[in-house]
């Protein structure tokens, strides 16, 4: 089912006259989490970034391709041409997909910093949801880049008419200064999730790191 891998990108789309090339300040590291010895890494073929999951999690690369083809739709009329599935995988012992982890890279103006691009990526949700709830923002720094944690969640019928439920989001979007896209990512569980889907969202979100 697409809601598998839809976490409702979060994207500068709606982000008009917002920039700035002045230094934030420096953050305190995301609180100290020991990741248990049975998660995977992964890291990318072009070596660009490195993330931990549970290791009886599938990586499903079929689940990125999905994701692509509903970003070309255009969901909810937003323009998401300028972003991509990177990296899908998720829990499918019980039959499903969740909870599941999808990473998206964008294309921004490399002036924005990283406050602001989190701030566009919460507006969204605001602006082009109204069944969203957004519980937590947190500022981040996770090793060498600046982010901000959020989590929140929408009800399907809003994006799958006939569906119900709400889907919940663990997500970081995160921007390294100077460069010219932001990432995205987003842990993602239903209602019938297994109980304990927000603590291993929350460790697999902050073991994402960029490799240098």
């Amino acid at each position: 089912m697409m809601w598998r891998v839809v976490v409702l990108l979060i994207t500068v789309a709606t982000l008009q006259g917002c920039s700035s090339s002045v230094e934030p300040p420096s953050l305190p590291p995301a609180s100290t989490v020991i990741i248990p010895d049975d998660y995977t890494t992964f890291t990318d073929i072009s070596e660009t970034f490195p993330v931990r999951y549970p290791d009886y999690w599938s990586l499903n690369l079929s689940e990125v391709e999905l994701a692509n083809e509903f970003l070309e739709s255009s969901p909810l009329g937003l323009d998401l041409s300028q972003t991509v599935s990177v990296f899908s995988a998720g829990d499918e012992t019980l039959g499903g997909y969740e909870p599941n982890l999808n990473i998206f890279l964008e294309t921004v103006p490399d002036s924005y910093d990283a406050d602001k691009y989190s701030e566009a990526g919460v507006r969204t949700i605001r602006d082009n949801l109204s069944s969203a709830s957004i519980e937590r923002q947190q500022s981040v720094q996770l090793g060498n880049i600046r982010g901000q944690i959020v989590e929140w969640s929408y009800g399907l019928s809003e994006v799958f008419p006939g569906e119900s439920g709400r889907w919940n989001v663990m997500g970081v979007l995160a921007k390294r200064t100077g460069e010219s896209h932001g990432w995205s990512l987003a842990c993602g569980f239903g209602e019938f999730a297994p109980p304990e889907s927000r603590e291993t969202c929350n460790l697999v979100i902050i073991s994402f790191r960029l490799l240098d």
